[in-house]
């Protein structure tokens, strides 16, 4: 699992935990404050949920086109980049693979080995997910 999914489960917990034992100690009803903390965790979460995007299609849902790619290892957005991390065929080293939409609406890949087919695959995914994202609207 990986460390920012934690975060985004135990922070929200321990704000609310914290915030209760607070009102708890200065002698108020918890249950009457509560509301303020409520309040303050859902916005905190909700500054959490902004997800980056990539060609239409948010971190989430790239990540889940990684894992069900074979070899794929998982993606991650970097402004207007999507690299895409997966293991050889091997099995022994993660390699990572750029891609890019440019100015003319064409993709570009930039991986250090150009004979593998795991990119190919994951940028076929990712063309699928965006026809399904563009038809169901």
């Amino acid at each position: 699992m990986k460390m920012s999914k934690v975060f985004k489960t135990i922070v929200p917990a321990a704000a609310g935990i914290i915030g209760l034992t607070y009102a708890a100690r200065k002698g108020r009803n918890p249950m009457k404050s509560s509301s303020g903390i409520v309040q303050a965790v859902s916005e905190a979460t909700a500054t959490i949920k902004e997800e980056k995007t990539f060609a239409g299609l948010p971190l989430s849902q790239l990540e889940e086109i990684a894992l069900n790619t074979a070899r794929g290892i998982c993606a991650e957005i970097f402004g207007d980049t999507c690299a895409f991390t997966f293991k050889s065929a091997s099995g022994k080293q993660s390699i990572t693979a750029n891609f890019r939409v440019n100015s003319e609406g064409k993709w570009e890949i930039i991986c250090p080995y150009p004979d593998a087919k795991a990119p190919l695959f994951f940028l076929e995914n990712i063309k699928k997910a965006m026809k399904e994202n563009s038809e169901a609207r």
